[in-house]
């Protein structure tokens, strides 16, 4: 355990105790044991829930779209070291680089073509225009 997992550990038994004494305030004894589990389900959730919205604005899920085959989905790609650089590369042979949220199809000659975007809480779209990216 790191020190910054145990101050949040630490944070996160400190908040519970806090909503036992003070659920026990209004519920009597009862409220001790209430009040903590409900307090650390409620920070514990909420950090979840923040977590989720966080990948799926930055990141996305799938984390990568189908190829242009449409036969590989987000599995089935693997990154390979090709010429000095780190590029994915799909079971069907083709070539991609993930660029923020684009995701761009890495041509032979080395240049790069747009492929598809990632939209927030929308998934992989095509891209309106087609792009020479290099």
């Amino acid at each position: 355990m790191t020190l910054i997992e145990l101050l949040l550990f630490i944070m996160l038994i400190a908040a519970g105790i806090f909503g036992a004494f003070l659920a026990s305030q209004y519920l009597g004894w009862i409220g001790y044991p209430l009040g903590f589990i409900a307090c650390v389900g409620l920070i514990v959730g909420a950090l979840t829930l923040l977590s989720y919205l966080g990948e799926m604005w930055l990141v996305g899920k799938p984390a990568f779209p189908s190829c242009r085959t449409g036969k590989c989905t987000s599995d089935d790609y693997r990154y390979a070291m090709e010429k000095e650089e780190i590029v994915c590369r799909c079971k069907c042979g083709d070539r991609y680089e993930k660029v923020g949220r684009r995701f761009l199809i890495v041509r032979e000659d080395g240049s790069r073509e747009s492929y598809k975007v990632w939209r927030p809480f929308d998934g992989w779209h095509a891209e309106e225009f087609t792009k020479s990216v290099n």
